[in-house]
């Protein structure tokens, strides 16, 4: 669970990169990347550690109740 403090810390990320141009807030009010943001997620990507990425695909499904199905 989500606590006001971190709350507030993600806005405030969240806030930094639309207006950095990394996301876009589209008509219905949901964030999509950006080009720019596409560039610089897929940078960061690359440089972890084999395994990692899944780990974090998983852990975003888990957060957000979604069912996870590798094989």
């Amino acid at each position: 669970m989500i606590n006001l403090e971190q709350n507030q810390a993600y806005v405030s990320m969240a806030t930094q990169l639309l207006e950095e141009g990394f996301i876009e807030i589209d008509e219905r009010g949901d964030a999509r990347l950006t080009e720019k943001g596409k560039k610089r997620a897929a940078a960061r990507l690359d440089k972890l550690p084999w395994g990692d990425e899944i780990l974090l695909d998983i852990a975003f499904c888990e957060s957000h109740d979604i069912t996870v199905s590798l094989f």
